[in-house]
């Protein structure tokens, strides 16, 4: 398309579609045609709102309704190809179109800057300060350069709390933030708009007669496309022209793919205590925040309240009861037999290596010596537990408090290790 061509095409798109923004708005009758003057004032108004109008290919407003974030804009030149199924891939594309980030009261912007010239986004040859549109446009405004820069204007705001990330495992570990690739750093609006052409595409009447030939066993010139397990997501709600111009376009409409969750693998860290000198006290180290949870209520003058007393008892069993998760999971993580190898170096007391490394293949021998494993274990967890209450202010906790939380913990123990006949 030559210059002349390109300026009468933009021209001729300029007046029609400020034709029907009038007309819509009962400004001209259907019959009438603008004016120069109406023209120009359009377009000033136009310019005007466009501050808050971003061509975008990720829209942050389709995350959250209170987004205000930066939209981002991959440019088809120097969008990085990595490989896998995204924006950067699809911009190749002829039929992709760039969305526009506006609210309802700027949608007409958002439409002005989707017209396309000689297979060009407005938006783009505005941006690139394209001579034949600034030609155009200078006819009908007087502060062309004004007009320009508002239509291009750039989205710098800063990121928003409202914003999402969506991450995919991409590796063995799941507890190493290396072995996570972002899938979706703000909403893909149009690569969500491609693959919702595609699919429309697919289950449109016209392929309709591959469908029926599939269902009916019979041949078929035309190729069968499917898309199976397909959901829906309904973005904007009653007013999706509040979110963008392509939401609007497909009246919010996002179709999700099906995909595989990760195989989640058992390469998790797990804790050691192979050079702890007291299980106990790696128990204490982990479990600080209810510890010190435990701390500030005691700290308060007694007597206790009723709700206090309640709260204070939930805290004492979670703590007995996070103590025997814990030394569930050293057994299972630990290979037998641990504590007497000697190419480890155990300073841990005898009883706590029978508590962690009890016989697997039988029963404890003595259940008098089994007792005083208990007993011993319970006396070091409820003596740590007063010991750091007391370090972090509940200085009026006493030999009474430890007794209680000993005789606790000693039932609750034997109860999860013999069940209730050593009772």
């Amino acid at each position: 398309m030559t210059a002349s061509d390109k300026i009468e095409a933009f021209n001729g798109l300029l007046k029609d579609f400020v034709a029907y923004r009038l007309r819509k708005k009962k400004v001209i009758n259907e019959s009438d045609l603008p004016s120069h003057e109406q023209i120009a004032e359009y377009i000033y108004d136009l310019s005007f709102r466009a501050r808050h109008v971003f061509p975008a290919t990720h829209i942050s407003k389709c995350i959250h309704p209170s987004s205000r974030s930066r939209n981002i804009r991959l440019d088809r030149k120097t969008a990085i190809h990595h490989g896998f199924v995204g924006t950067s891939e699809i911009l190749k594309s002829k039929d992709v179109t760039i969305d526009v980030a506006a609210g309802a009261v700027n949608q007409d912007v958002a439409a002005f800057l989707s017209l396309e010239i000689d297979g060009k986004l407005l938006a783009d040859l505005i941006s690139e300060g394209d001579e034949d549109i600034y030609y155009v446009l200078g006819l009908y405004a007087q502060e062309v350069d004004l007009v320009m820069g508002r239509l291009s204007s750039i989205d710098d705001r800063p990121p928003s709390p409202f914003d999402k990330q969506i991450f995919w495992m991409n590796g063995n570990d799941a507890c190493s933030d290396q072995d996570y690739v972002v899938l979706q750093p703000v909403f893909p609006s149009t690569l969500l708009h491609y693959l919702h052409t595609q699919i429309k595409n697919a289950n449109s009447k016209e392929n309709g007669q591959a469908r029926s030939a599939r269902r009916d066993k019979e041949p078929c010139d035309t190729s069968f496309i499917m898309f199976p397990g397909l959901a829906l997501r309904q973005i904007g709600g009653t007013k999706p022209h509040n979110i963008s111009y392509l939401n609007a376009k497909r009246f919010g409409e996002n179709f999700l793919l099906p995909s595989l969750p990760p195989k989640w693998s058992s390469t998790k860290k797990t804790f050691s205590l192979m050079k702890s000198e007291s299980g106990v006290t790696a128990f204490i180290s982990r479990y600080d925040r209810k510890l010190s949870k435990l701390a500030d209520l005691l700290q308060k003058t007694p007597p206790f309240t009723m709700f206090d007393r309640r709260r204070k008892e939930r805290i004492e069993h979670s703590l007995i009861a996070g103590f025997i998760q814990f030394s569930a999971e050293i057994r299972s993580t630990h290979p037998e037999g641990w504590t007497k190898r000697k190419d480890h170096s155990i300073q841990m007391h005898e009883c706590e290596k029978l508590w962690f490394d009890p016989p697997r293949d039988a029963k404890i021998s003595s259940t008098k010596e089994w007792l005083q494993v208990v007993e011993f274990i319970a006396k070091r967890l409820s003596e740590h537990v007063v010991q750091y209450v007391v370090g972090h202010g509940a200085s009026n906790v006493g030999k009474s408090d430890q007794d209680h939380f000993e005789k606790l913990a000693m039932r609750c123990l034997l109860l999860s290790s013999t069940g209730v006949s050593a009772l």
